[in-house]
Formats: structure tokens, sequence, C-alpha cells
């Protein structure tokens, strides 16, 4: 139903979006601002949201690479810009907080995956990206998304706040190598036989393939 309502366009992102408003609504968050205030303010809000969308991430990541050397914090479009980029930088940030905090987390998100696509293959449908267990390992997929998504925003935002970068950029760097050493080893551990199918036990209590015992 989302889906369909949101016309299959960031519809996560159009649903979190979206069920904010119903409850600052509800909450009369917004009951002191006069209607210019809540224009401005909502339309930086979903601007922001939408932002979060994986999508769009590249899109956003090259507009900003164009305007950084020009940044106004004066210009609207200039601040609605950064805005999506701290916002989103937020989103991804988990790599940049102290290991054993951002593993357990990102424990508890390959474990989502990989069981959605373990029901994806006992449905018969095709595994999503990077939710296979059998061809993805969550060393390797961690360091792809600090390489290509968290490392890259941070040195964006480093060019319009350089504090930011410096004190997020090496626990980035930090991560990283404690993933490439869990990387190395899985590598360098032999690899494993195909696990032989377990007996049936029948009923007698002897085991198929060994006789009537």
């Amino acid at each position: 139903q989302s889906t369909w309502g949101y016309n299959d366009v960031s519809v996560l992102e159009n649903h979190h979006a979206a069920t904010m408003f119903e409850i600052a609504h509800k909450l009369e968050l917004f009951a002191g601002m006069d209607r210019a205030e809540f224009k401005y303010l909502r339309r930086m809000i979903v601007r922001c949201i939408l932002s979060t969308d994986l999508a769009v991430h590249a899109d956003r990541m090259r507009l900003f690479d164009e305007r950084a050397a020009t940044y106004d914090p004066k210009k609207e479009d200039d601040r609605m810009l950064f805005c999506e980029l701290l916002i989103k930088s937020a989103d991804i940030s988990n790599p940049a907080r102290a290991f054993q905090l951002s593993k357990w987390w990102s424990d508890m998100i390959t474990e989502e995956g990989f069981s959605q696509g373990q029901r994806e293959r006992e449905l018969g449908l095709p595994v999503s990206p990077f939710m296979d267990p059998k061809t993805h390992s969550q060393a390797k997929m961690s360091i792809g998304f600090i390489d290509f998504f968290v490392l890259p925003i941070f040195r964006a935002i480093e060019r319009v706040a350089p504090l930011v970068g410096e004190s997020v950029i090496p626990s980035l760097a930090k991560n990283r190598l404690m993933w490439q050493s869990m990387l190395d080893l899985e590598n360098s551990a032999p690899a494993q036989p195909a696990e032989s199918p377990k007996p049936t036990v029948a009923l007698s209590g002897s085991t198929s393939g060994s006789g009537s015992g």
C-alpha cells in the first residue's frame, strides 16, 4: 500500500517523512509558527529525510562537490544541500562509532539482511544484493561501505566543516583496519569441506546406511 501511495519513489523515506509530520501535528509541535516559517521548515525536513535514500546518494554527492568550493551559508540552496549531507552522514555514521558498538550494530544489520536472503531463497525468489551469506562477507561489505559511502561523505563535509572531518575520519580509518584484519583472517582460513548429510536415525535406533544393526 505504501509503495503505491508513494509511486515507488523513496518509499521508506517518504513514509518516514509523512509519519514524522503526523506525529508532530498531533503534538502541536509547529503550533507557534506562522505559515511562512512552517513552509520553510517542512521543505527542509522533507528534503533532508528524502536525501537519506541511497538511490540518490551519488547525485547529492556530485551536486555538493560542484558547490563546495563556493559554498555560501547565506544562500538557501547551499544551506539546504549541506543540511542534507549532515543528515545523510548521521544516517550512515555507524562505522565511525567505537568499534565494539559499531560491530554490534553491523552484526544486527547483517543478520537481518542474511535472514531476508535466506527467506527469499526458500520462496524461490532472487536473493537481494548483499544478502546472501554464501557469497558475501560481513567484513568485506563493511570495508566497501566505508570506502564508497561513509568516508567520501565525511570528506565532503570536511571541506565546509573541517572539525567534523578531524573528529570522525580517524575513527573511520581505525575501524576500517579492524575490519581489514578480520577479512584477512577469513581469507587465510582453510576452506571448509562441504558438510556431509546427517544420518537419519531409524526407529530401531540404527542409522540409515549402517545396516539393521
